[in-house]
């Protein structure tokens, strides 16, 4: 597979993108398959322990602050992440079980 230009916009989806297809050897048209299914998105898929240790090792190695959630099917594929999930990264200390303040303003520490 040909090396892409450097550029610093959109590295790290290049990096999502094209570092497992050189891993595995894909075809240009797996990647095509990989990319349309995904949408570029990193993809996770096992069980609800695996989901949660891979979300742990990418937060405790700095690799990410917090992560944005795109089910590939609702409402069942949200429900499974925040009914299987969601409980083990509370019970592991990385999310949290309630919010200090009552309303989004009060947990932005905005008046």
């Amino acid at each position: 597979m040909r090396d892409l230009p450097p550029s610093s916009l959109g590295r790290s989806r290049v990096a999502l993108l094209f570092g497992p297809a050189a891993r595995a050897g894909w075809t240009l048209g797996e990647l095509a398959r990989h990319a349309a299914a995904t949408n570029g998105h990193r993809l996770l898929v096992g069980s609800a322990d695996e989901v949660a240790d891979d979300l742990q090792h990418w937060f405790e190695h700095g690799a990410a602050d917090g992560f944005t959630v795109i089910p590939t099917h609702v409402p069942a594929g949200l429900e499974a992440c925040t009914d299987l999930v969601v409980p083990r990264l509370q019970e592991r200390g990385l999310f949290r079980r309630e919010y200090a303040a009552g309303t989004l303003r009060g947990n932005l520490g905005l008046g």
